[in-house]
């Protein structure tokens, strides 16, 4: 017999079928007696030793059944051990570790949680040596006739452990398959009764000594499962939801472009525009459209589509006029002729690098620039002097353009420390040849300070509103600021 002297309250010991929980932070002793409890109840009958994971402080073998009417109330209680409710930790981890608790408890390879949908179970989510089975992530198969809706219906026991033997498995083609061993699965049941999956265990070899205990402890997994499960689904809903309005922008229908011009100050000469953005309904702003384009994972295609549209209006042109497109670092290292072709003028567009987002790899982003640039393209460091990075940005890309942000420009003319960073910066700029382009000019003290200082190009609203193209030379309102990109 073995006694289990724990330093922790009564209160911090969740009990679960024959296993004890212990929350972070806590070690249990395990100790040869002749008689034990676990705090005063719970009585050792088996050998055990505490041990450590990424899931676990100290687990330890005891012999005390638990009510399975109790099992939802125990996972609320294991829950928080798991991370369930912890801000700092995703509910895909949550899920992984769960998954990664059942089939290490039951000693088998593979563990997965599966999803029923339209006549399938799809593996949401799968742990272990899945490649060994032929198994992954995303893999589906038809719901009806599986073992799992065998196990729903109560043909087939929750535990097949010998499935090659068991007369009720082995001539299945799911058991020759995967080749078998032994099978554990429980439904997972959300709160409001419905079945939305099933967690299942495999493994390859036969395994005799997984009983009613192990089904007990499953299905407490599964509740743990069930209520993270139902937490996650309104923010699911949220992301399909993005997701199908950002692939609809992507394929053409609310996604249009606005144009802004960019003037020679001294005698106020349009000699090029930048492509904007714009957006039918969702996030008000185009920033925002992209941060959600990215948080579903659609972030380079809405690039990529943004700034096919912005070129297709190169031929719209007047021949002496330059395109100023946007693009992100990330999608600019992995650039292929796709989102710039070979029919595309480059002579004709400026690229501009956004200094707000930071860059990984300058040497990979200047490699993948150097042949386009050696077809005509010019590069810009955007909102230059906004962030810490700018600088950095520009001794490494070596621009051929650089932006001066509009935090800069904005009241040039009553501030003495933004005169002397822009004369600073315009000086910086004719030194290496690069031209200086002063954005968010809106008033016309602004653009006196500005000609004053030596600036030679501007952009904003005191010389136009992005508007359509048709209407861009020569207007002087509508629209509101943005990017291609953004």
């Amino acid at each position: 017999m073995w006694r289990i002297h724990l330093n922790t309250p009564l209160a911090n010991v969740i009990a679960i079928g024959e296993t004890i929980w212990l929350p972070p932070g806590f070690v249990a002793a395990v100790t040869p007696a002749s008689t034990g409890m676990v705090a005063g109840r719970r009585a050792v009958t088996s050998t055990a030793t505490a041990r450590r994971d990424d899931t676990l402080e100290a687990m330890v073998t005891v012999r005390s059944p638990v009510d399975e009417n109790d099992t939802r109330d125990v996972a609320r209680g294991l829950g928080p051990l798991l991370g369930v409710g912890d801000p700092a930790r995703d509910g895909n981890g949550l899920v992984e570790r769960v998954l990664a608790l059942a089939r290490i408890h039951l000693g088998l390879e593979v563990s997965w949680l599966s999803r029923f949908a339209d006549g399938k179970q799809v593996l949401d989510h799968i742990a272990g040596d899945a490649a060994r089975f032929g198994l992954s992530a995303g893999v589906s198969g038809p719901y009806s006739g599986s073992i799992c809706s065998r196990v729903i219906t109560g043909e087939l026991p929750n535990i097949i452990a010998d499935a090659r033997a068991d007369e009720r498995t082995r001539d299945r083609a799911v058991t020759k398959l995967l080749d078998v061993g032994a099978y554990a699965g429980v439904p997972v049941v959300l709160p409001g009764g419905e079945v939305y999956g099933m967690l299942c265990c495999i493994g390859r070899d036969a395994h005799p000594e997984i009983d009613g205990g192990d089904v007990r402890f499953m299905r407490v997994l599964a509740d743990v499962l069930s209520e993270e499960v139902e937490r996650q689904r309104p923010l699911e809903l949220h992301r399909q939801q993005t997701l199908a309005r950002i692939d609809d922008a992507i394929a053409g229908n609310g996604l249009r472009m606005v144009f802004q011009p960019i003037v020679r100050l001294d005698s106020l000469e349009v000699v090029g525009v930048e492509a904007l953005s714009r957006f039918e309904g969702g996030p008000p702003t185009p920033d925002r459209w992209f941060q959600e384009a990215a948080s579903v994972g659609r972030g380079a295609e809405l690039e990529v589509a943004s700034i096919a549209l912005a070129t297709s209006s190169i031929p719209q042109l007047p021949g002496d006029i330059y395109l100023s497109v946007n693009a992100s670092p990330a999608l600019i290292a992995g650039w292929g002729r796709r989102e710039i072709p070979d029919t595309i003028a480059l002579h004709r567009v400026v690229l501009e690098i956004t200094e707000h987002e930071q860059i990984d790899d300058y040497d990979k982003l200047t490699e993948v620039l150097a042949p386009l640039r050696a077809r005509g393209l010019r590069v810009a460091i955007d909102d230059a002097g906004a962030g810490y990075s700018s600088f950095r940005h520009i001794l490494m890309v070596k621009p051929d353009v650089i932006k001066l942000d509009i935090s800069i420009t904005r009241a040039i003319d009553r501030d003495p420390f933004r005169r002397a960073l822009a004369t600073a910066l315009i000086g910086f700029a004719t030194e290496i040849d690069a031209d200086l382009v002063a954005e968010g000019v809106e008033t016309s003290a602004e653009l006196e300070t500005l000609q004053h200082l030596g600036a030679a190009f501007g952009q904003g609203y005191f010389f136009s509103r992005p508007a359509p193209l048709a209407e861009t030379f020569g207007a002087a309102s509508g629209g509101s600021g943005g990017r291609n990109g953004s």
